[in-house]
C-alpha cells in the first residue's frame, strides 16, 4: 500500500489529496468531492467521503479518524454553527484546521432552510442572501470560497438550480436516481440514510452500526452491478455515521 500526494487544480486554486492506490480487484481511490470536476476520467471504484451538518461537537473525532485513516473528506457546513455564541470560535478553528489538512469545506446552506419552502415562503433573495451567507463565511475562515452547494434535503426546483449554476457558479448537488444513465449518476450523492438510525443507535450502538453498514455495503453493490462505480456518500455528523465509517475504510481498503 502506498499513500502518494496529489494536487489538482480547480477554478484557479490548488487542492491537495491523498489518492490511495491499491489492487485492481478493489476499491481504488478516496477522493474529495471538488477534486473530482477536475480529474477526468475518475479512476473506476471511486469513493467521496462526505459528511453533512456540522461543525458541531462531534466534529474533531472526525477529524481525528480521517487524518488517522490519511483520507479526504468533503464537509457540507451549516454555517450558523459558525457564528454560535457558545461554540463557533472553537468550531471556527476547527474548520480551518480541517481546511489546512486537506479536507475540502462546502456549502450546505446557513440556516439549513429547505429552497422549495423558502423560495415560496421568502422568495429568492433571500434563499440566495442564505446560500451567500454560508460561502461567505466559509471564506472568511479558511481563505478559500466554497464551490458546491448541496441544497438542504435535496429540495430545489430545476430553474433555480440554473440560476445558481449560471450566475452564481456553484456545483449544485441532486440525489442518486437509477432512471438515469450510469455517467449522469456518477457525481450524484448517494444517501446513506443514517439518519434513520440514528434513536436506535441511542439504544443499542452495535445493532444500529451494523444496519447502517449493510445498507452502505447494498448500496454500493447496487450501483457497480448498475454500471456506476464512483460513489459520493452522504453521511452526517453523527456518532453512529463515525462507528460506521471505522468499520467501512478499513473494509474497503482492505478489499
Amino acid at each position: 500500500m502506498r499513500f502518494l500526494p496529489m494536487e489538482f487544480s480547480f477554478f484557479g486554486f490548488r487542492k491537495a489529496c491523498r489518492v490511495i492506490f491499491f489492487s485492481a480487484s478493489v476499491l481504488a481511490v478516496f477522493l474529495g468531492l471538488a477534486v473530482t470536476a477536475r480529474t477526468a476520467p475518475l479512476p473506476e471504484r471511486t469513493i467521496i467521503i462526505t459528511i453533512d451538518d456540522g461543525p458541531k461537537i462531534y466534529f474533531e473525532r472526525f477529524l481525528d479518524f480521517f487524518n488517522q485513516e490519511q483520507v479526504p473528506a468533503t464537509f457540507f457546513v451549516m454555517c450558523w454553527r459558525l457564528n454560535d455564541t457558545e461554540t463557533g470560535v472553537k468550531m471556527r478553528e476547527l474548520l480551518l484546521s480541517a481546511h489546512n489538512e486537506g479536507h475540502e469545506i462546502e456549502n450546505h446552506t446557513y440556516g439549513h432552510g429547505r429552497f422549495g419552502i423558502y423560495l415560496e415562503k421568502k422568495g429568492k433573495n433571500w434563499v440566495l442572501n442564505d446560500i451567500e451567507r454560508c460561502s461567505a463565511l466559509i471564506k472568511e475562515v479558511t481563505g478559500m470560497r466554497p464551490v458546491i452547494l448541496r441544497p438542504p434535503h435535496w429540495d430545489i426546483p430545476e430553474w433555480f438550480r440554473a440560476e445558481l449554476v449560471q450566475n452564481k457558479g456553484y456545483i449544485v448537488q441532486a440525489r442518486d436516481s437509477s432512471v438515469i444513465s450510469a455517467k449522469e449518476r456518477v457525481p450524484r450523492d448517494v444517501d446513506t440514510g443514517d439518519y434513520a438510525f440514528h434513536e436506535g443507535y441511542l439504544k443499542n450502538p452495535g445493532e444500529a452500526t451494523a444496519k447502517l453498514l449493510k445498507r452502505t455495503q447494498a448500496l454500493i453493490k447496487k450501483r457497480e452491478a448498475e454500471g456506476v462505480k464512483v460513489h459520493v456518500l452522504v453521511f452526517h455528523e453523527l456518532p453512529l455515521a463515525l462507528d460506521a465509517l471505522k468499520a467501512l475504510i478499513p473494509e474497503w481498503k482492505s478489499g
